[in-house]
């Protein structure tokens, strides 16, 4: 599955918010230093921010979501910094937010998740 070629093909660079994947466990000791350890080999790289849509493009998005198991199959996109393929999916625990922004335009917050 692809992100849909008439919807914005990068989030809003004002919006971009991106925290590099945490895979390891942190463990507090009694006394000293505390202990870490990674607890996974792959984790997923979550990713946030918006796009500007109008009318149709919301409609685009939204049949998109639904196409997607409400955020569940993940699709190909472009990573907004590197430029290169990327597997992502919605955070499905975080649905896609919309908001208007003027009579014609609708700014929607998105969070995926770049799959290893």
């Amino acid at each position: 599955m692809q992100w849909p070629n008439t919807l914005p093909q990068c989030l809003e660079i004002s919006s971009y918010g991106e925290t590099f994947g945490a895979g390891a466990v942190r463990t507090e000791m009694d006394a000293g230093p505390a202990f870490q350890r990674p607890r996974f080999t792959a984790v997923v790289e979550p990713i946030s921010g918006s796009i500007t849509v109008d009318a149709a493009q919301y409609a685009t998005l939204k049949q998109f979501w639904t196409d997607t198991g409400q955020g569940a199959v993940p699709f190909d996109w472009v990573h907004p910094v590197t430029q290169a393929a990327a597997l992502v999916q919605f955070n499905a625990s975080t649905p896609p937010k919309i908001s208007a922004r003027s009579g014609t335009l609708f700014q929607v917050a998105i969070s995926i998740e770049v799959l290893p």
